[in-house]
């Protein structure tokens, strides 16, 4: 039996989180949404294997955000509609492990965060205990 790997989610935009719910559902996910940057700091992100933030969120920015958590060694990976070059060299500057374009449809978005699964939590690795 697989251990679902856990992950946080911070997104502001309220269709993009379902849509990136749906999009994990098939994936073994135990998914903990928030709505902003603040919100996910007061959630304990050292406890999440993975964490996925949105670059441009009302408050705090994500890529502000990415600085916070970048110390404490789970992998953040960056969501934006944004293609630019700088908003990406911005994010991994920050501390970002990774930077995802939002796909336009559900099932190119499952195949994208597929990917970022396997890419940093790996595809049977357990959830980290005691972080």
């Amino acid at each position: 039996m697989t251990v679902a790997r856990r992950v946080m989610l911070v997104e502001d935009n309220e269709d993009h989180r379902l849509l990136i719910r749906a999009a994990l559902a098939a994936l073994r996910v135990d998914l903990v949404s928030f709505a902003s940057a603040e919100a996910a700091l007061a959630g304990s992100p050292k406890e999440f294997d993975l964490i996925l933030a949105d670059v441009r969120l009302a408050g705090m920015s994500g890529i502000e955000f990415a600085g916070h958590c970048s110390p404490l060694g789970v992998p953040v990976v960056m969501l934006s509609t944004s293609e630019d070059p700088e908003d990406i060299a911005a994010c991994l500057q920050a501390g970002a492990a990774g930077y995802v374009t939002k796909a336009t449809g559900i099932e190119a978005l499952r195949s994208k965060l597929s990917e970022v699964l396997a890419t940093f939590v790996g595809e049977h690795k357990p959830p980290t205990q005691n972080r």
